[in-house]
């Protein structure tokens, strides 16, 4: 179907805690609104899996898996610790079934909210959200970002992106790539400039931007290019002596960068790009 003014659904378990405040629950994300469901602030899941909610109106908000608790006072951030006892006092959660409209204090339904953006956008492609900061691409080389969880958008389509291949966002830094073209914002959204690419860099496959805010590109015939701190220019890095990878797709974990490539190729890093070795 169309998806022409929507570009975020905010779906799960939802749980009233206080008044206004909702925490819904999915398998892959959390999302947490202060304002009855004006706003959200959305993050990955940071347990493999939710048995246990507890809070108050204001924060802060506990989740629990049965061995570790998640804490959060904003819903952007979640700390990890091992003291369950945050959990101690929890409401025994009265099952109200799918959501009329949003759960009261004490009450958990079945939710699902459409965050939209205007309907004269061109059709969304990809989203992200990290807190309350997202984007989205679409048709067009729209280009479609929000500072305040999706109650506002500020767009712009017909980007010169040559097509949208990926993008990134962490913190106040947001990476959108084309096959050929460069896009950043380092305002959260407020600006978004070019970066120009050195000469003769294949086509874009991939971007990410690391824990320590540097930016990546992946692109073809082993190449993956590490940005400056104002993301201004670019480094060619150096993955080894005659190295054809068509890179796909960058991660980081714990620190470690990993590229994979086309044909089942793992290369890692632990030192910011500055030496690969293959892993697959």
């Amino acid at each position: 179907g169309k998806r022409k003014g929507v570009v975020c659904t905010v779906a799960g378990t939802a749980y009233g805690i206080g008044s206004n405040d909702i925490l819904v629950v999915d398998k892959a994300w959390l999302g947490l609104s202060k304002n009855g469901g004006a706003t959200w602030a959305m993050v990955a899941l940071p347990l493999k899996g939710i048995k246990a909610v507890n809070g108050k109106a204001g924060g802060p908000y506990h989740v629990g898996d049965g061995k570790t608790v998640a804490t959060s006072t904003d819903g952007k951030s979640w700390t990890a610790g091992e003291d369950l006892t945050v959990l101690d006092g929890r409401p025994v959660w009265t099952a109200m079934g799918k959501c009329e409209s949003v759960p009261n204090e004490g009450e958990s339904c079945a939710f699902n909210k459409a965050v939209t953006t205007s309907d004269t956008l061109p059709e969304v492609r990809g989203l992200r959200f990290v807190g309350e900061v997202g984007l989205a691409m679409g048709d067009s080389a729209l280009v479609a970002m929000t500072a305040d969880g999706g109650k506002s958008w500020k767009s712009a389509s017909g980007y010169a992106l040559g097509g949208v291949q990926g993008f990134d966002l962490k913190g106040d830094r947001i990476i959108a790539v084309g096959k050929t073209r460069v896009a950043v914002s380092l305002d959260a959204g407020k600006t978004l400039r070019p970066v120009g690419l050195p000469p003769k860099t294949p086509v874009l496959l991939a971007t990410r931007i690391a824990g320590d805010g540097a930016v990546y590109l992946a692109s073809r015939a082993g190449t993956i290019l590490l940005s400056d701190k104002g993301v201004t220019s670019w480094t060619k890095l150096d993955t080894g002596p005659k190295n054809k990878t068509d890179y796909l797709n960058l991660h980081e974990v714990g620190g470690v960068l990993y590229a994979a490539g086309s044909r089942g190729e793992l290369h890692r890093s632990p030192d910011a790009g500055r030496t690969w070795t293959p892993v697959a």
